[in-house]
């Protein structure tokens, strides 16, 4: 699984196009990470267990309300925008691809034979997502 962070930057140009071997590509906007679920077909599960540290708008918001870590991941992307879900060998090309135009990668987690999305938070709890 290969997230991308966006921050603002503009979208990747269309010309750079695919490099093979995705098999699936995730917005996590509304719904977050639980959104890959709906790549898995019935078939295959995400660990998705190491994220990057959260923005700190995040931390502030879950300090002011108390909101646990499952309802951040299950609501917010958490400072991740874009999935791409790939062979590990592709991960160099595709970040080679992103670097050129401003976008940061994260290697982030991996298929998995156990149905379900699985978010390993800041805390390292694993949690289920969906």
């Amino acid at each position: 699984v290969l997230q991308l962070s966006r921050d603002g930057q503009e979208e990747l140009p269309q010309q750079e196009g695919a490099v093979g071997g995705e098999h699936g590509l995730a917005h996590i906007t509304g719904g977050a990470f639980s959104k890959l679920d709906r790549l898995s077909f019935g078939k295959i599960g995400f660990n998705v267990n190491n994220l990057p540290d959260p923005p700190q708008i995040f931390k502030t918001i879950q300090s002011i309300t108390k909101i646990s870590d499952y309802e951040m991941y299950r609501t917010f992307n958490m400072g991740i925008a874009f999935c791409i879900i790939t062979d590990e060998s592709n991960y160099s090309e595709i970040e080679t691809i992103c670097q050129k135009y401003g976008t940061r990668t994260y290697q982030v987690g991996e298929i998995t034979s156990e149905m379900g999305v699985f978010i390993t938070g800041s805390t390292g709890k694993k949690m289920k997502l969906s």
